[in-house]
């Protein structure tokens, strides 16, 4: 479950910080199992990629 306090804050990010941000956390992960990037992506990532899609819904 999203962080409540996390979301808040990224409403106030522009689209470019919260890309750059997503960049730096997934760097060095290329090499990661499948199932090791499913996870990070639902315990780390889905709370940008839910803000991106909700400014940008195409």
């Amino acid at each position: 479950m999203a962080n409540v306090t996390t979301t808040k804050k990224l409403a106030y990010w522009s689209t470019a910080e919260i890309k750059n941000k997503i960049l730096e956390v997934v760097k060095g992960r290329d090499l990661e199992p499948l199932k090791a990037k499913v996870e990070f992506y639902k315990n780390e990532l889905a709370l940008y990629f839910a803000e991106l899609s909700g400014r940008n819904p195409i």
